[in-house]
């Protein structure tokens, strides 16, 4: 960026310096020891304060001075709607206080002539920061002095409709940063209180797909095949709204049925693979209660413990009496509606033991790291085999550090951090060309689904595992000893599919983030420079207040 001094000043606007614009006041700090002058009601900015900021406005502060306080130091009492800059530990934080306030000594305040929006140069400095760092001078820590904060040039525009105006495009673009990233705190809670949930209670083929099952019940109903025609014709219309909603499965209905070993009314199932069995389903028009429990009984003895179905599924129709049907099982899953279309939904009950972990679901087991498969060192990579646009991606410690020619293995994998930084563990997509520095280990599970385990991995905290005093490491043996959850192959997958989806959404609100914050620089170089002049948005403004 050019110095104020090299920019050429657009017409209706001029330079002027910082001591021109307003009153620059530097702080203090009352004695620390003296418990009168603490805990009161006037508001007293430290740069701490000021990086912990998400918008514009500062309206409290951590600590708060007593009156007695204020008066026994050199800081005054600083009019609302002043400009705060740090300048020191760090130089650069800026704020506009909403409130009346004093500092610490590490702040100045500006505090502005009526002819000059707050807005304006809350904006304004942030685009000089650069050249009030380069101001800051100090053996220990950088400061800027209250002088050479005067001297400090600027150009803006004369006139405060101006200043307004682009303010006000800048704020825009600010406000929607701030709901982006709230946007994105939203989702990492949700993932962390997800991630609590499913790593102990799990998440049942019932309890991931209900939606799509009770979706196609309430079609089924709508479209009257409960009312009308045989029980067999009910089954049909269900199975049909069944394979919508269950495109990758195959979705079979009345097959095989005989007395000897009597298949169910529907089958979700992989007819290629035999182990992929999703859920067996009996189906009931009425409430004939006797034939309620055969199907429920050929549900539990021979599709749960012969063919191994995931889950259990019971739907019946025309049902008065909820609580008595819920009564006969708590193996099998319950989707009943009404005569009147009241649904009604009981999950099966999923029994628990204990474990290393605590309680985990009775299906799970509790394995070292080590049993999932090999951690393997990383190896060095020569930098003459390091190329920008190699297809192979190079991971150290802390993630992607570059991309090379050759590739030691492909994913699915995970990077696991060996020395430095040991917080992160970082997942390598299937097939993807990858090589693993020296300052990392890896990891291709060969018994579970690898994204769960990493998944499970980054909800540990991996520096509790830390054996070094001074750079953190870790062992291979120790990361081989950590003990997971491992839930049945499908119920990883599950589980994984569930947080990717809100990693995904985490990724897509950051990717926005990134593309407002370039617009906004691009914004602030166009109008903070008179390059682009918002007169035209200024004078429809007028016109538009004359019609009115």
């Amino acid at each position: 960026m050019k110095m104020a001094e090299d920019v050429k000043v657009p017409e209706g606007w001029k330079r002027v310096r910082l001591g021109e614009i307003g009153k620059i006041v530097s702080g203090s700090t009352p004695d620390t020891t003296n418990p009168n002058f603490w805990n009161g009601d006037i508001v007293w900015i430290t740069p701490d304060d000021l990086s912990k900021l998400k918008t514009m406005y500062i309206p409290t502060s951590s600590r708060k001075l007593t009156k007695e306080g204020l008066r026994s130091s050199s800081a005054k009492l600083i009019p609302p709607y002043s400009i705060v800059l740090s300048s020191r530990a760090p130089i650069g934080y800026v704020a506009i206080s909403t409130v009346s306030y004093t500092t610490n000594q590490g702040c100045k305040s500006i505090i502005p002539h009526e002819s000059y929006n707050p807005e304006f140069l809350y904006y304004c400095l942030q685009r000089y920061i650069k050249e009030i760092v380069a101001l800051g001078s100090g053996t220990t820590f950088t400061e800027i002095s209250k002088s050479q904060l005067e001297k400090l040039k600027v150009i803006l525009p004369v006139l405060l409709p101006e200043q307004r105006k682009i303010a006000e495009i800048l704020e825009t673009i600010d406000n929607a940063i701030e709901k982006t990233d709230r946007i994105i705190e939203k989702y990492k809670r949700i993932k962390q209180g997800l991630m609590q949930d499913l790593f102990t209670k799990g998440i049942t083929a019932f309890g991931f797909e209900k939606d799509k099952l009770i979706n196609a019940v309430k079609k089924a109903f709508k479209n009257g095949d409960h009312n009308f025609g045989r029980e067999e014709n009910l089954i049909n219309h269900l199975s049909d709204y069944l394979r919508e909603v269950f495109s990758v499965w195959d979705v079979d209905s009345e097959i095989e049925k005989n007395k000897e070993r009597q298949r169910p009314d529907i089958i979700i199932h992989k007819r290629r693979n035999p182990n992929e069995n999703l859920f067996a389903i009996e189906v009931k028009k009425s409430e004939d209660l006797n034939r309620i429990k055969e199907d429920i009984k050929k549900l539990e003895d021979l599709m749960l413990k012969e063919y191994r179905y995931e889950d259990a599924v019971f739907i019946g129709f025309n049902i008065e009496n909820f609580d008595r049907i819920f009564e006969l099982s708590e193996k099998v899953n319950f989707i009943l509606i009404s005569k009147d279309g009241e649904v009604k939904i009981r999950n099966r009950v999923r029994r628990f033991k204990d474990s290393p972990l605590g309680r985990v679901p009775e299906e799970w087991e509790v394995v070292e790291l080590g049993c999932v498969g090999d951690i393997i060192y990383g190896e060095g990579l020569r930098q003459e085999l390091y190329e920008p646009d190699g297809d192979t991606l190079v991971f150290g410690t802390g993630g992607i550090i570059g991309r090379a020619k050759l590739f030691l293995d492909r994913g699915p994998a995970l990077v696991i951090p060996r020395k430095g930084s040991i917080t992160s563990v970082f997942y390598i997509q299937e097939d993807q060309k990858f090589w693993v520095i020296d300052t990392a280990f890896y990891l291709k599970p060969k018994n579970g689904y690898c994204k769960f385990i990493y998944f499970t991995l980054c909800n540990m905290n991996l520096e509790l595992l830390n054996e070094a005093t001074g750079v953190p490491s870790l062992s291979r043996e120790n990361i081989k000893s950590i003990q997971i959850p491992l839930p049945p192959l499908p119920e990883q997958k599950r589980i994984a599919s569930i947080l990717s989806q809100i990693d995904e959404a985490i990724e897509k609100e950051k990717k926005y983030k990134e593309k407002l914050e370039r617009i906004k620089r691009g914004l602030m170089e166009d109008l903070l420079t008179g390059k682009v002049r918002v007169n035209e948005l200024i004078d429809g403004g007028k016109n538009i207040d004359k019609q009115n």
